[in-house]
Protein backbone atom coordinates (compact mmCIF):
# COMPACT_ATOMS: atom_id res chain seq x y z
CA UNK A 1 0.00 0.00 0.00
CA UNK A 2 3.03 2.44 0.97
CA UNK A 3 4.48 1.87 -2.24
CA UNK A 4 1.68 3.60 -4.67
CA UNK A 5 0.28 5.68 -1.87
CA UNK A 6 0.87 9.29 -2.64
CA UNK A 7 0.45 12.14 0.19
CA UNK A 8 -0.26 16.07 -1.04
CA UNK A 9 -1.15 19.26 0.86
CA UNK A 10 -2.61 21.87 -0.81
CA UNK A 11 -4.43 24.97 -0.65
CA UNK A 12 -8.36 24.79 -1.54
CA UNK A 13 -10.64 28.11 -0.94
CA UNK A 14 -8.48 29.37 1.82
CA UNK A 15 -7.76 26.03 3.65
CA UNK A 16 -5.34 23.41 3.69
CA UNK A 17 -6.01 20.06 2.45
CA UNK A 18 -4.44 16.25 2.49
CA UNK A 19 -5.21 14.71 -0.33
CA UNK A 20 -4.10 10.84 -0.85
CA UNK A 21 -4.10 9.44 -3.85
CA UNK A 22 -5.47 12.50 -5.11
CA UNK A 23 -8.89 12.09 -3.04
CA UNK A 24 -9.64 15.00 0.22
CA UNK A 25 -8.89 13.16 3.67
CA UNK A 26 -8.61 16.36 5.17
CA UNK A 27 -11.24 15.65 7.87
CA UNK A 28 -11.17 11.40 7.57
CA UNK A 29 -7.81 11.56 9.02
CA UNK A 30 -9.04 13.48 11.92
CA UNK A 31 -11.53 11.17 13.58
CA UNK A 32 -11.00 9.12 16.87
CA UNK A 33 -10.47 6.24 15.01
CA UNK A 34 -7.72 6.86 12.36
CA UNK A 35 -6.57 9.11 15.55
CA UNK A 36 -5.70 5.62 17.02
CA UNK A 37 -5.11 3.53 14.63
CA UNK A 38 -1.97 6.19 13.21
CA UNK A 39 -0.55 6.13 16.71
CA UNK A 40 -0.17 1.91 16.40
CA UNK A 41 0.46 2.01 12.33
CA UNK A 42 3.46 4.36 12.76
CA UNK A 43 5.46 2.00 14.97
CA UNK A 44 6.20 -0.06 12.07
CA UNK A 45 9.88 0.28 10.44
CA UNK A 46 8.59 0.50 6.55
CA UNK A 47 5.61 3.51 7.13
CA UNK A 48 7.85 5.46 9.75
CA UNK A 49 10.42 5.57 7.46
CA UNK A 50 7.86 6.80 4.66
CA UNK A 51 6.01 9.24 6.56
CA UNK A 52 9.38 11.48 7.52
CA UNK A 53 10.29 11.11 3.97
CA UNK A 54 6.83 12.56 2.75
CA UNK A 55 7.27 14.80 5.55
CA UNK A 56 10.16 16.50 4.60
CA UNK A 57 9.15 16.45 1.29
CA UNK A 58 6.36 18.23 1.84
CA UNK A 59 8.03 20.53 4.38
CA UNK A 60 10.62 21.72 1.74
CA UNK A 61 7.79 22.22 -1.20
CA UNK A 62 5.95 24.31 0.98
CA UNK A 63 9.24 26.43 1.91
CA UNK A 64 10.34 27.02 -1.52
CA UNK A 65 6.61 28.38 -2.34
CA UNK A 66 6.24 30.35 0.71
CA UNK A 67 9.35 31.28 2.07
CA UNK A 68 8.56 29.05 5.31
CA UNK A 69 6.28 26.52 7.07
CA UNK A 70 4.81 25.23 10.34
CA UNK A 71 4.41 21.52 10.91
CA UNK A 72 2.65 20.18 13.81
CA UNK A 73 3.20 16.60 15.22
CA UNK A 74 4.23 14.41 17.42
CA UNK A 75 7.91 13.80 16.21
CA UNK A 76 8.40 17.00 13.98
CA UNK A 77 11.31 18.78 16.19
CA UNK A 78 13.23 15.66 16.88
CA UNK A 79 12.80 13.88 13.44
CA UNK A 80 11.24 15.26 10.32
CA UNK A 81 12.83 18.45 11.44
CA UNK A 82 16.11 18.26 13.72
CA UNK A 83 17.16 21.60 12.39
CA UNK A 84 14.22 23.70 11.97
CA UNK A 85 14.69 27.18 12.84
CA UNK A 86 12.22 27.34 15.58
CA UNK A 87 10.43 23.87 17.66
CA UNK A 88 7.37 25.02 20.15
CA UNK A 89 6.40 21.81 22.17
CA UNK A 90 2.64 22.57 23.11
CA UNK A 91 1.24 19.89 26.10
CA UNK A 92 -1.56 20.05 28.40
CA UNK A 93 -3.05 17.97 31.44
CA UNK A 94 -4.66 14.76 29.83
CA UNK A 95 -7.60 15.55 31.80
CA UNK A 96 -7.93 18.96 29.78
CA UNK A 97 -6.48 17.24 26.44
CA UNK A 98 -9.44 14.89 26.96
CA UNK A 99 -12.15 17.49 27.63
CA UNK A 100 -10.70 19.66 24.22
CA UNK A 101 -11.13 16.11 22.03
CA UNK A 102 -14.96 15.66 23.31
CA UNK A 103 -15.42 19.15 22.82
CA UNK A 104 -14.56 18.49 19.00
CA UNK A 105 -16.56 15.51 18.74
CA UNK A 106 -19.88 16.78 19.99
CA UNK A 107 -20.91 16.75 16.53
CA UNK A 108 -20.27 13.34 16.14
CA UNK A 109 -23.31 10.72 16.45
CA UNK A 110 -22.45 9.35 19.63
CA UNK A 111 -18.76 10.83 21.74
CA UNK A 112 -17.37 8.91 24.25
CA UNK A 113 -17.52 10.37 27.36
CA UNK A 114 -14.51 12.43 28.25
CA UNK A 115 -12.62 9.66 30.92
CA UNK A 116 -13.26 7.14 28.06
CA UNK A 117 -11.18 9.87 25.57
CA UNK A 118 -8.62 9.96 28.51
CA UNK A 119 -7.93 7.03 29.22
CA UNK A 120 -7.07 6.56 24.99
CA UNK A 121 -5.03 9.67 25.29
CA UNK A 122 -2.81 8.24 27.90
CA UNK A 123 -2.39 5.09 26.05
CA UNK A 124 -1.32 6.16 22.96
CA UNK A 125 0.92 9.02 24.70
CA UNK A 126 2.66 6.37 26.51
CA UNK A 127 2.64 3.91 23.50
CA UNK A 128 4.15 6.75 21.51
CA UNK A 129 6.72 7.55 24.41
CA UNK A 130 8.28 4.26 24.69
CA UNK A 131 7.82 3.33 20.89
CA UNK A 132 11.47 3.10 19.28
CA UNK A 133 11.52 4.62 16.45
CA UNK A 134 10.63 8.52 16.74
CA UNK A 135 9.44 8.62 20.23
CA UNK A 136 7.16 11.53 21.68
CA UNK A 137 9.19 14.05 23.18
CA UNK A 138 10.32 17.54 23.26
CA UNK A 139 13.06 18.27 21.31
CA UNK A 140 15.90 19.55 23.63
CA UNK A 141 15.27 23.03 21.81
CA UNK A 142 12.22 23.31 21.87
CA UNK A 143 10.35 25.93 23.84
CA UNK A 144 7.38 23.81 25.99
CA UNK A 145 4.44 25.72 26.19
CA UNK A 146 1.75 24.24 29.15
CA UNK A 147 -1.07 24.94 27.27
CA UNK A 148 -3.52 23.51 30.33
CA UNK A 149 -4.77 26.70 31.44
CA UNK A 150 -5.15 28.49 28.22
CA UNK A 151 -7.71 28.92 25.79
CA UNK A 152 -7.70 28.66 22.00
CA UNK A 153 -6.88 32.27 21.24
CA UNK A 154 -4.74 32.57 24.17
CA UNK A 155 -2.52 29.66 22.71
CA UNK A 156 -2.70 31.47 19.46
CA UNK A 157 -1.14 34.59 21.24
CA UNK A 158 1.09 32.53 23.14
CA UNK A 159 2.47 31.21 19.88
CA UNK A 160 2.37 34.61 17.90
CA UNK A 161 4.41 36.11 20.96
CA UNK A 162 6.99 33.32 20.73
CA UNK A 163 7.68 33.80 17.35
CA UNK A 164 7.98 37.64 17.33
CA UNK A 165 10.59 37.19 19.89
CA UNK A 166 12.89 34.72 18.12
CA UNK A 167 12.56 36.41 14.78
CA UNK A 168 14.01 39.77 17.20
CA UNK A 169 16.47 37.51 19.08
CA UNK A 170 17.93 36.36 15.53
CA UNK A 171 17.80 39.76 13.91
CA UNK A 172 19.87 41.38 16.46
CA UNK A 173 22.17 38.16 16.43
CA UNK A 174 23.00 38.00 12.90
Amino acid sequence: MLAGATVEVRALDGRTVVLLNGVEVTNDIRTPEVTELSSVVSTLPAVRERLVADQRRLARKARRETGGVILEGRDIGTVVLPDADMKIYLDADPVERARRRRAEMLESAAPPDVHTIERDLRERDERDRNRKLSPLRAADDAIVVDTTALGFEEQIDWIEKIIREQKGRRAISG
